[in-house]
């Protein structure tokens, strides 16, 4: 798997900033921005590379809370101070992933209401896989806020970040491997025991480095004594 590691900021008035330290030159940097408001995240940006690339919002079905994808490939090394914006209240939560330099990279969001309790339940739409990649996935329940709402990770992924916040509700960031197209999944936090709050998520698939096999290309290897 290519993910290395991860951070976010607490939430409050625009602008707000994390870090990640030991950052390798030629990675792949995603952050994903959180918005109270109608308003979609305006920006995301790292101190050391300038403007991320946007790729797309979502907003809510019910509650006016926005989330949006930035992406920063082929990063500089070092410590990045990564700066998220919008016109009202804001967090801002970033993943570091060793991957090629540069080439596509394929995302989907999706806006749900009620979308249950069953496995999985939770889901960002088909995500196009080339060849092989992680998944970086984020799912927030946009309703409550309280502990035991943050969405619980999809069949075959990891959560790697989770937290509740005061306004812009709980979500988890989860990350997985895959050699084919495949949604990112979450099934709902059982405080939401029926699914019936509303949720926004949002997924894109990062390239594997060449030569990291996907968990499905691997095989057995018999030797004979």
């Amino acid at each position: 798997m290519a993910y290395v590691q991860s951070q976010f900021s607490t939430e409050g008035a625009s602008p707000k900033t994390c870090v990640l330290s030991g950052v390798a030159a030629g990675n792949t940097l995603v952050a994903f921005v959180l918005a109270d408001g109608s308003g979609a995240p305006t920006g995301a940006s790292s101190s050391l590379d300038g403007a991320m690339t946007a790729q797309g919002s979502v907003i809510g079905p019910t509650n006016a809370v926005s989330l949006q994808i930035y992406v920063k490939q082929n990063c500089s090394s070092g410590s990045h101070t990564f700066t998220g914006t919008s016109a009202n209240d804001v967090q801002i939560i970033v993943a570091e992933f060793t991957a090629p330099t540069s080439g596509t990279l394929n995302s989907n969001k999706n806006s749900q209401a009620a979308p249950g309790a069953s496995a999985d339940a939770i889901t960002t739409g088909s995500i196009t896989v080339a060849a092989s990649a992680t998944i970086v996935a984020l799912a927030c329940d946009v309703t409550n806020t309280g502990a035991g709402y943050q969405p619980v990770a999809g069949t075959g992924f990891t959560v790697k970040q989770g937290t509740n916040n005061a306004d812009m509700g709980s979500w988890s960031l989860e990350v997985a491997s895959f050699s084919s197209n495949h949604a990112a999944t979450f099934t709902v936090g059982a405080s939401d025991g029926t699914g019936a709050n509303s949720y926004i998520s949002a997924g894109i698939a990062i390239p594997e480095p060449s030569g990291v096999p996907s968990p499905s290309a691997i095989r057995r290897i018999y030797i004979n004594p």
